[in-house]
């Protein structure tokens, strides 16, 4: 019988790499976490300061205001076309162009000159009235007028003898009907002099909110330009503040490495693997198998091992699962994607799955997605964020018809359910691909994890 000659212990390399990752790891936490919080201050300002402005129906109204625009003019900005839209309605008003400081102080001397408060179009409409009131006056003046010419008609017809008296009560007409048409001509005058005040107010009125659309519009568009270099921030920071582990973005081959295989006895189907308790390895926990040069493209292994006794730093296990023609070896490499001795990776699930191969996916199947990274030192959440480190994806769910209108009410309550399933289903796989969440189905997910239904522990 070999005699077995005990190695001298080494010097403790994985602790020391352990403790460095450790506290590279917390320096990275701290200063994600201050630059996430300088972030969301900042947004927060922002948001205030945008409110001060305009509130969110007045800027949906300002972007409708934006999209009649004529986008066709490169040179011309929107702030370009509402100055050059003002000088247009001010030439075609008052004959004249006028920029915003002249219009400006036109409306300061005007409203120092008129004291009526009421707005231009009540201006306007009742300047109207008094037209047709005095138009009236003068219909009524010119009745009048025709009155007394056919009065003097008829006088000089019916009575020659009395045509001296009848020409002073005729120069006596005369005079009322010129008074009349003196009246008549200041009624008209002063009512032209009122219409041409009140367009005046009204031009004046128009050009200052013009000019503070444009200063508003201004604002706003460099209001959503910080909006939009804050939000830029914020994306980069969700993006850098992952991926220092080598988790963001993740492909088959660059699934972390949990460990190796020490030793072989093939004839019992048992090895030993060089993590143990220190490392939080439980029995129980399963591990994929890979050739010693690394994770290959496709993500498979050459087979899988479940643990079933624990030491301090090393672990006794069962081998589940291999191929014939390529063995298992000392010195190949084992992983597990939900295990990590340092940290807790999140996991969000969603769908139906078939982990027993039976050929139908349920919501059971989904739970024991849930259980497997529980037991394997991961943590299930219910909602997509940016700490979420991987998503499991399994059978998309059917989108059910729509009942009839004189369905029953517990008929259209199961719909509405089944459509809310349907909805989250789509709502996840979008917000993972916005976020860069590594996505895996449940071949993929089987396989990083090793798991194999049939494996019992001893």
């Amino acid at each position: 019988m070999a005699r077995v000659v005990p190695q001298r212990p080494g010097p403790p390399y994985l602790l020391i790499v352990v403790i460095f990752l450790f506290l590279i790891s917390t320096i990275f936490a701290v200063l994600l976490y201050i630059e996430k919080d300088k972030a969301q201050k900042a947004n927060a300002e922002l948001e205030s300061s945008l409110a001060k402005y305009a509130t969110a129906q007045e800027r949906r109204g300002l972007d409708s205001m934006f999209r009649t625009y004529d986008t066709s003019r490169p040179k011309k900005t929107v702030v370009g076309q509402f100055n050059e839209q003002v000088k247009e309605l001010s030439k075609a008003i008052t004959g004249t162009e006028a920029d915003y400081e002249e219009t400006s102080a036109k409306i300061t001397s005007l409203q120092e000159k008129i004291k009526d408060t009421r707005g231009l179009i009540a201006q306007v409409s009742g300047a109207n009235d008094l037209l047709a009131q005095k138009q009236k006056e003068i219909d009524d003046l010119k009745s009048d007028v025709n009155s007394f010419r056919q009065e003097l008609k008829i006088a000089s017809d019916t009575s020659q003898a009395n045509l001296a008296t009848q020409s002073q009560q005729s120069e006596q007409y005369k005079q009322q009907i010129n008074e009349l048409e003196r009246k008549l001509q200041q009624e008209h005058d002063s009512y032209l002099k009122q219409l041409q005040q009140a367009r005046t107010d009204w031009q004046k009125r128009r050009d200052e909110l013009y000019k503070q659309n444009a200063l508003h519009a201004t604002k706003i568009n460099e209001l959503e330009d910080e909006t939009r270099k804050l939000k830029d921030k914020i994306a980069q920071l969700m993006k850098s503040g992952r991926g220092e582990d080598g988790i963001e973005g993740i492909a088959p081959h660059q699934v972390r490495v949990d460990g190796m295989i020490l030793k072989m006895l093939d004839e019992a189907g048992v090895c030993y693997i060089n993590i143990g308790l220190k490392d939080r390895v439980t029995p129980g926990l399963t591990f994929s198998i890979y050739p010693g040069g690394g994770i290959p493209e496709s993500g498979e292994g050459k087979g899988m091992l479940v643990v079933s006794k624990v030491s301090e730093n090393i672990s006794e296990c069962r081998i589940t699962e291999f191929k014939k023609e390529d063995p298992i070896n000392e010195g190949d490499q084992i992983a597990n994607l939900a295990y990590d001795a340092m940290r807790s990776y999140k996991f969000v699930v969603e769908g139906e799955f078939d982990l027993h191969n039976t050929g139908k996916a349920s919501a059971i199947g989904a739970e024991e997605v849930k259980t497997l990274i529980t037991r394997f030192g991961g943590t299930v959440s219910e909602e997509v964020s940016i700490d979420t480190d991987f998503i499991v994806i399994g059978k998309e769910p059917t989108r059910p018809p729509e009942p009839a209108e004189t369905a029953p009410p517990t008929v259209w309550a199961a719909y509405n359910e089944q459509v809310k399933v349907f909805d989250r289903f789509a709502n996840v796989k979008e917000l993972a691909g916005n976020l860069q969440i590594p996505i895996l189905n449940t071949n993929r997910f089987v396989a990083f994890v090793g798991y194999c239904p049939a494996a019992e522990v001893d």
